[in-house]
């Protein structure tokens, strides 16, 4: 089981190759939020980063979880992912 930290870093790893941003993964603060005034995802870019999640992590994410609650910053999506692993 990957520490927090790791496992943090990996989720940020696959928000910045699901989104394409020439950021580096730990540039990206626990509490940027995902959606809207943060990172701006759209349904394409949850639907890439959920693709890129599942097979870093090797877990299915149900449908019914993917709600804006988990999108609303780097750290619940770290959270639910720490729940998976």
């Amino acid at each position: 089981m990957p520490g927090r930290e790791d496992l943090t870093i990996r989720v940020k790893q696959c928000i910045v190759d699901a989104i394409g941003v020439k950021v580096a993964a730990t540039a990206i603060p626990d509490d940027m939020p995902l959606l809207e005034k943060g990172l701006g995802l759209d349904s394409v870019a949850i639907l890439k980063l959920v693709a890129a999640l599942e097979t870093e992590f090797n877990v299915e994410i149900d449908d019914n979880v993917l709600r804006p609650e988990l999108f609303r910053s780097v750290g619940s999506l770290c959270d639910y992912m720490a729940m998976r692993t």
